[in-house]
């Protein structure tokens, strides 16, 4: 017998979510979800600085390889 942590795919010891925890757990995940639009919706916030500073690096880095390799194959 395999042990509990070695499972087959799509057998599993975790017995399913009752009623009352799948409304709950919506309900939480909602409220993050709220919690985390309202919050990246503030430009003084923390979590929209970060994404303003990540949209930069990502368009920085994606500038470059750009610009890197976009003629790489005619410069052999």
């Amino acid at each position: 017998m395999l042990s509990k942590s070695i499972l087959p795919v799509g057998e599993s010891t975790i017995a399913p979510l009752t009623t009352e925890e799948e409304t709950a757990l919506n309900q939480w995940y909602d409220e993050l979800d709220s919690q985390w639009l309202t919050a990246i919706d503030d430009p003084q916030s923390p979590e929209y600085q970060a994404l303003v500073e990540m949209e930069a690096q990502m368009l920085a880095e994606q500038e470059y390889y750009h610009d890197q390799f976009l003629y790489a194959d005619r410069l052999v």
